[in-house]
C-alpha cells in the first residue's frame, strides 16, 4: 500500500559487499544501489517470510533488465537461491510492516529517554499514537457499539442512545421523546448503565428493551412506562402509515 518503506544503511553506498558488487559487475554505485532497492522490494511486496517461490537468479535478472546482478548478491550473501525460489537472509530485521513498527517505537523510545526529568521507565510507558488508536478505537453505529468515552451524559445519551433507536426503526422524534423521559424518569446514571446493557443485548427493538428494562418508580418522580408505551405505540403507527402511503403511491 501507499506509504510502505523498507530500511537501507545510510552508509549503504560505501558499503563493502556494495563495493564487491560493483566491482564485480563493473558498474556504477548508484545503479547498484538503485538495483538493491529494487529487490528488497519486491521481497517486501510478495514475501512475508524473505523468500519467493517460484523465483530464480534467471528470472530475477529479467525482472531487473540486468544479466548477473542476482549472482553477484548471492557471492556477497545477500540472496540465496536454491533452484526454485529466492531467499534473503536476516529479511524480518529490516523489511515489512513489523520492521517499520520496530523502528517507529525503537525511536520513539530514543528520544523520550533524551528528555529531561524523565526517567527510562517513565519514558518506556508512554505510547505511541498508533497505541492509543488501537485502545480507543472509533464506536460502531447501532446496537453491536458501546458508548463513546466522554464525559458529558447528555452526548451518550442523545448521541449513542439516539443512534441506537434510529438504526432499529425508531423515528428520531420519537426516539428523542423516549430518551427525555427515561432520563427525567430514572436519571443519567441509570439510563447509560441500561444502554451498555442493551448494546450488549443487541435486542431487535432496543426501544421495548429499554421501557422494559426501566419500569415504573424512577430516582426523579414520575414513572416512564406509559411514556415508553406511548412511544412504542407511535413508532409502530409511523411506520404503518410510511407502508401505506408506500402502497398509495405505487398505485397511482
Amino acid at each position: 500500500m501507499a506509504g510502505d518503506w523498507i530500511k537501507m544503511r545510510a552508509d549503504l553506498l560505501t558499503h563493502p559487499k556494495v563495493v564487491r558488487i560493483v566491482s564485480a559487475l563493473k558498474a556504477d554505485k548508484l545503479r547498484v544501489i538503485g538495483g538493491l532497492h529494487a529487490v528488497w522490494c519486491l521481497f517486501d511486496a510478495h514475501s512475508s517470510d524473505g523468500t519467493l517461490d517460484g523465483y530464480t537468479s534467471e528470472v530475477l535478472d529479467d525482472y531487473l533488465g540486468w544479466v548477473g546482478f542476482s549472482a553477484a548478491m548471492v557471492k556477497v550473501g545477500w540472496l540465496e537461491d536454491d533452484g526454485e525460489s529466492l531467499s534473503t537472509p536476516r529479511f524480518d530485521e529490516h523489511n515489512g510492516q513489523s520492521a517499520k513498527r520496530r523502528a517507529t517505537e525503537t525511536q520513539r523510545k530514543r528520544e523520550a529517554r533524551k528528555e529531561p526529568d524523565v526517567s527510562a521507565s517513565d519514558a518506556d510507558k508512554k505510547r505511541s499514537r498508533e497505541e492509543k488508536r488501537r485502545e480507543e478505537g472509533s464506536v460502531p453505529n447501532g446496537t453491536g457499539g458501546k458508548p463513546p468515552l466522554i464525559t458529558d451524559p447528555g452526548e451518550i445519551i442523545f448521541g449513542y442512545g439516539l443512534s441506537m433507536l434510529v438504526s432499529a426503526g425508531t423515528a428520531e422524534k420519537v426516539a428523542r421523546s423516549f430518551l427525555g423521559g427515561l432520563r427525567k424518569g430514572h436519571g443519567d446514571e441509570v439510563l447509560i448503565d441500561k444502554l451498555r446493557e442493551c448494546a450488549k443485548a443487541k435486542p431487535l427493538q432496543p426501544l421495548e428493551w429499554l421501557a422494559a428494562a426501566l419500569p415504573p418508580g424512577g430516582v426523579k418522580g414520575k414513572p416512564n412506562a406509559q411514556e415508553a408505551l406511548e412511544a412504542s405505540n407511535n413508532a409502530v403507527a409511523e411506520r404503518f402509515l410510511k407502508n401505506l402511503e408506500g402502497a398509495a403511491s405505487a398505485t397511482v
